[in-house]
């Protein structure tokens, strides 16, 4: 899996399932005691009296605990297996609606963030390319061709830990070359011109995460009434 995914996996597994079960012999672990979990972490209250977690979030940590015990079971830990009894929580896609910015949105947005240079760059990048965030901070500068006016897509970036790691795409059908538009491909050019004695493998983006876009995405949306 992803290290993103592994991180997700290991915050889950420490944060609602060892605090409960620790210690335990998984198997004295029965149905009652399961339910009880889920009624102590996953249906906790905020001050308002609503539920603190969103019910895809809850479908996630329930999904991770069956998979616990599912593999108990398939490799003979446990002979019984009391996620069988277990009631399905959460759902799997979010009670809500998304708006999809149109071009004249996008063009709003680019002109409201041309302070935030290096992202002003980022976001022209993945919404004329589609890239995955992951991608763009993965590229390098032998991925750019301006002769050609591409971007080759072969890798992601994530962070995990406190390393960075530089991995193959989420698919093995994300492999792809990417046509740029002429005014893309000028604006990459001249921002890589600034670089010192750049190096062909050296990251474009030379940033440890994504929270420069998330930053210049707040404020876009803000000083453009744009909803995110």
């Amino acid at each position: 899996i992803k290290l993103s995914t592994a991180e997700i996996k290991e915050n889950v597994i420490n944060n609602f399932i060892l605090p409960e079960f620790t210690g335990k012999d998984i198997r004295n672990i029965t149905v009652r005691d399961l339910t009880r979990w889920q009624n102590k972490y996953l249906f906790v209250k905020d001050e308002n009296g609503n539920n603190k977690y969103q019910p895809t979030y809850i479908k996630r940590v329930n999904g991770q605990l069956r998979a616990i015990f599912n593999f108990a079971y398939k490799m003979e830990y446990i002979t019984n297996n009391p996620v069988n009894g277990l009631e399905s929580v959460g759902k799997k896609e979010p009670d809500r609606e998304y708006y999809t910015w149109s071009s004249e949105d996008i063009k709003l947005f680019l002109n409201s963030i041309t302070d935030y240079e290096n992202a002003h760059l980022a976001f022209n990048i993945l919404f004329y390319t589609g890239l995955r965030k992951g991608e763009l901070l993965a590229l390098t500068i032998e991925d750019f061709n301006y002769e050609n006016k591409t971007l080759k897509v072969n890798k992601t970036f994530s962070r995990y830990h406190g390393k960075d790691y530089i991995r193959s795409p989420k698919t093995e059908g994300s492999n792809r070359t990417v046509d740029l538009p002429q005014f893309l491909a000028d604006a990459i050019q001249g921002y890589i011109d600034l670089f010192y004695k750049p190096s062909p493998n050296q990251r474009i983006f030379q940033v440890d995460s994504d929270s420069f876009l998330d930053t210049a995405f707040k404020a876009g949306c803000k000083r453009t009434g744009l909803p995110r």
